[in-house]
């Protein structure tokens, strides 16, 4: 579902944008024109958004915008902006939200870069998620169109989940998933440790042909979101099922590598003797940040939990029992 470098926003325009929107957005996404960066996360609002302090102010045909957004990771190359601010500070907090599109150059906006763990040394090619600087963004006094509006104002938390929904599912998220499985895989077949050769051991080709069906469990998965968007049925809870399973599959699969390879297979690209380039050690450090991004495993197994099965929110129980 993701459109070139759009992430959740690229299905949220479709979902939820003008005409206008979607015609002007939807091909520059796909010909990687445009790129967005997501400005959701505050530093007082990352699992629980909705606490989001980040405001848009309504002056005539603007809005005017100030606020502080955390984790912006592609700030420092994007073309855009897909933001979240409070438009009602007087709503309940999943309401009174709007979600607004635009230039990541407009006046007022200060990108400041965070450096991450895989910074030095760079991870390798391959290496999921990977990426050695994200970024706080500022925005003091930024004025943006009406029209940059996406949705209806006030409805924007039901746009940016929707989004996040679709964007959690897809070839790509899949290919996330499962990319791990695929390397260990390969590197058994051709490669050995000095006189000891991985693919014979039996312990090793056990454990590598249960992370194998596991996979084939994410892959099940995304082909069952894929159809109910493409049918138009009512996705609810499968992406975040999808959530929770692949990352905690892909964290599993890091681990279990790091057993088979030994001392060699925590080794970061720069050391001589590092296995694959180090691919296989960078992945353990970016392996944890998929069950936090795009929504927690534990915010998305309460989705399902409320979602899927008809269970009642946990805040609710707890005040019924007193506790």
């Amino acid at each position: 579902v993701p459109v070139g470098l759009g992430g959740s926003g690229a299905p949220a325009i479709m979902a939820a944008g003008t005409e206008e929107q979607k015609k002007y957005y939807i091909p520059r996404l796909i010909k990687r024109e445009v790129s967005f960066a997501l400005g959701f996360t505050e530093p007082h609002a990352g699992a629980d958004l909705a606490n989001l302090r980040c405001t848009a102010v309504r002056d005539g045909d603007y809005y005017v915008i100030n606020g502080q957004k955390m984790y912006t990771s592609a700030a420092h190359m994007a073309t855009h902006i897909y933001l979240m601010a409070r438009t009602d500070k007087n709503a309940p907090k999943h309401e009174g939200i709007s979600i607004f599109i635009f230039p990541i150059d407009t006046p007022g906006i200060t990108v400041r870069p965070l450096w991450t763990i895989q910074n030095n040394p760079t991870a390798p090619l391959g290496t999921t998620y990977g990426n050695a600087r994200t970024n706080e963004t500022f925005y003091d006094d930024v004025r943006v169109h009406k029209s940059c509006l996406l949705g209806e104002e006030n409805k924007g938390w039901r746009v940016g989940s929707m989004g996040l929904n679709l964007d959690r599912v897809g070839a790509s998220r899949y290919l996330i998933s499962v990319r791990r499985d695929e390397d260990i895989v390969n590197y058994v077949k051709s490669n050995s440790l000095g006189d000891y050769a991985l693919g014979k051991d039996p312990a090793i080709r056990d454990r590598i042909a249960e992370m194998w069906i596991e996979a084939q469990v994410c892959r099940l998965m995304t082909m069952r979101s894929m159809s109910i968007v493409e049918r138009g049925g009512n996705f609810t809870y499968e992406g975040s099922a999808e959530k929770v399973w692949a990352p905690e599959h892909g964290v599993r699969t890091t681990e279990s590598i790091m057993q088979m390879l030994g001392q060699y297979g925590s080794l970061l690209r720069t050391s001589p003797h590092a296995v694959n380039d180090g691919v296989f050690a960078h992945n353990v450090l970016g392996s944890f940040q998929s069950g936090i991004n795009h929504g927690s495993v534990q915010v998305m197994r309460d989705q399902v939990a409320r979602r899927g099965l008809g269970l009642p929110s946990g805040r609710k129980s707890r005040k019924a029992t007193g506790g």
